[in-house]
């Protein structure tokens, strides 16, 4: 997980899920309700997000732990903390998932011809593709991308050796990446800043 050294410690930083094993279905179930309890505090007043956003961001956080429990055949793990990004000058809400399963070039392999793993992550996130056939399957990474994009957050997957991320106006860092050492599994971490001015 890479959450900044010292989050814990800040008089600024509140965790709102401590890092959380999911490896089954009832773990989202538990996370969901847990999450619930605090985000309205927390993202109402430090995000300043409406009633529509923080549903948004519930929904965004089932869907990404769900691909944990649908995908990666290993558990995984999130957690969720709140800080100050100092160069920003606002608070933001760090979400940060990982599993240690076969990654998305080994999962998607079964239905599509893959270039690489970064070729495996932007199916998933551009295309909406899926290791299962099923109608209707596959739109929820996508639709976290959306929501993501929407509120001006900073999306990251890392997979293989592969990682590509969306960045916002505020943010620094390549959008691809190659050649990076091997990791087996995925690593999603999503960055909500506080609502800006308009």
């Amino acid at each position: 997980m890479s959450f900044p050294a010292s989050a814990g410690k800040s008089a600024d930083s509140d965790v709102l899920l401590e890092i959380t094993p999911i490896e089954r279905a009832n773990d989202i179930h538990f996370i969901v309700g847990k999450v619930e309890e605090r985000a309205l505090a927390i993202l109402a007043k430090h995000l300043r997000y409406d009633d529509r956003a923080i549903n948004g961001f519930i929904v965004a956080l089932s869907e990404i732990c769900q691909n944990i429990v649908e995908h990666s055949e290993n558990k995984g793990f999130v957690g969720i903390q709140k800080y100050r990004f100092p160069s920003l000058g606002k608070n933001i809400v760090k979400i940060a998932v990982m599993d240690a399963g076969i990654g998305f070039r080994r999962s998607l392999s079964t239905r599509f011809k893959l270039t690489g793993d970064l070729d495996a992550i932007e199916r998933a996130l551009f295309h909406s593709a899926s290791r299962h056939e099923d109608e209707g399957r596959g739109h929820g990474l996508a639709a976290v991308r959306r929501f993501v994009e929407q509120w001006q957050g900073r999306l990251s997957i890392r997979s293989g050796t592969a990682r590509l991320s969306i960045i916002p106006r505020w943010a620094r860092g390549k959008e691809r990446e190659l050649n990076l050492t091997n990791f087996p599994g995925s690593q999603i971490n999503i960055i909500l800043p506080e609502v800006f001015s308009t």
